[in-house]
């Protein structure tokens, strides 16, 4: 889309689908001004604050078509693209003043300019030159306010902030073998085992255990050993007590077995003399 303002500022807009696709007079549409004024054989890349006549001679000139066939516009009858290709024309580049006093007033009202100090050079009136001004300004006014402002996240750049500000990892940024990568616009180490920090520049060293000390009060040790012989010698004697309960424990069992034995004996030896005088009286 074509659109020319008051002041006879042609703009351009395209469509998303042409952007880094684009070169020419209009610039690239690539969201970087600073390479828009490349020459037709790309040898001349002029920075953005060129001259008028800069851009002209070392710019403009070189887009322009020396074959018919190459133009993309359509003529009618008053004219063709021979009535437009003047590649003699030499534009004016600054304002040219006849009158000393109109140009001390011109440079009073317009300042830097261009387009006001043009228009009272040309006209001879102020007020021609005062109302170009205000109408510039108001509309480089309007033009920023219309124009959509990206706000870039940290590493990324350009109008549309697709531009990511580290394009490369610099050369021994991460050491001792890590691997560099960059991610969100920010370098990022990965490091190899047994190294750490930003750029892996750390070793990792495994701590040996501290030996503790001691911290036993004087004296304390002889306590302890008093304490332990104290234990020792009550197990000494609960052990003592114990064997001498199993001793007379067992001397009363076999005191008991041997009265169960004699009582055995003399039993047995009792019957037997009624079983002999019962068989005695049988016989008989």
């Amino acid at each position: 889309m074509v659109n020319i303002n008051i002041l006879s500022d042609v703009s351009v807009t395209l469509s998303d689908d042409y952007y880094g696709s684009t070169v020419g007079l209009l610039g690239q549409y690539n969201g970087k001004p600073e390479d828009d004024l490349l020459s037709r054989n790309e040898n001349t890349t002029l920075p953005s604050n060129a001259s008028t006549e800069e851009i002209h001679y070392e710019f403009g000139l070189t887009w322009i078509l020396e074959n018919p066939l190459e133009s993309l516009f359509t003529y009618d009858d008053t004219g063709s693209w021979n009535t437009f290709y003047k590649p003699d024309y030499k534009p004016i580049f600054q304002p040219q003043f006849n009158d000393s006093a109109l140009e001390e007033k011109a440079q009073e009202i317009c300042g830097d300019d261009k387009l006001c100090l043009f228009d009272i050079a040309a006209t001879g009136d102020v007020n021609i030159g005062q109302s170009t001004r205000e109408t510039g300004q108001e509309l480089t006014t309007i033009t920023e306010l219309l124009k959509p402002t990206c706000f870039c996240s940290e590493g990324y750049e350009g109008v549309m902030c697709n531009d990511t500000i580290l394009q490369d990892c610099e050369e021994d940024f991460c050491l001792n073998g890590a691997t560099c990568q960059i991610v969100a616009g920010a370098y990022l180490c990965i490091c190899s085992d047994g190294f750490t920090g930003p750029n892996c520049g750390t070793k990792i060293v495994v701590s040996s255990p501290i030996p503790t000390t001691s911290t036993t009060p004087p004296g304390s040790n002889k306590a302890s050993s008093v304490n332990t012989w104290m234990i020792i010698s009550i197990a000494l004697v609960v052990v003592l007590l114990i064997v001498i309960v199993a001793v007379i424990s067992a001397s009363v069992c076999l005191c008991f077995v041997k009265r169960c034995k004699v009582k055995s004996y003399t039993r047995n030896e009792h019957d037997a003399q009624i079983i002999e005088k019962f068989e005695m009286k049988l016989k008989n």
